[in-house]
């Protein structure tokens, strides 16, 4: 019997202008995943290696970066405590990301799934990025739901 659990984008990680907007669901039968967006986002699959991705639109001319909620969603070769998928990716991030600082790290719930939350930030294309990244296992499946804006804007886009 295939089990898919649901993540809310917009509990996660959203405008608080936009909380109020209709959302999309992205069902991944396959993966084992459906996930809300707003409306207003664009989504596409399979984008930057990630399962789906959705993106913010601009606020006006000014605006430089688009926020995002995207999901990995990865088969593993058996099933992985959360605390070592993790760490394994925590590994990852402080290896390859410029300037990436620890804000905080909290144990989370997620569709009845414990799941670790990080909060963090890093340097890319000279702008700083906070991102919650949110990490589940199940079975043997791994999800990462990663929720990125830049840190000037980073409160509006909390619930």
């Amino acid at each position: 019997m295939k089990t898919t659990f649901f993540l809310t984008a917009l509990l996660i990680f959203s405008f608080t202008t936009q909380a109020q907007d209709q959302t999309k669901t992205y069902t991944d039968d396959k993966a084992g995943f459906s996930l809300e967006f707003p409306v207003r986002w664009t989504t596409e699959q399979n984008y930057l290696g990630t399962h789906v991705m959705s993106l913010s639109p601009l606020k006006d001319k000014e605006d430089v970066y688009r926020e995002s909620v995207s999901v990995i969603a990865e088969n593993l070769p058996n099933p992985v405590i959360l605390q070592k998928y993790y760490e394994m990716y925590l590994k990852i991030m402080q290896e390859t990301l410029k300037e990436f600082k620890i804000i905080n790290t909290t144990p989370v719930v997620i569709s009845e799934q414990p799941a670790i939350k990080l909060v963090a930030q890093y340097a890319m294309s000279g702008q700083i990025l906070t991102v919650e990244e949110y990490f589940v296992t199940k079975k043997s499946k791994g999800f990462i739901i990663t929720c990125a804006s830049l840190t000037s804007s980073y409160d509006e886009f909390r619930p």
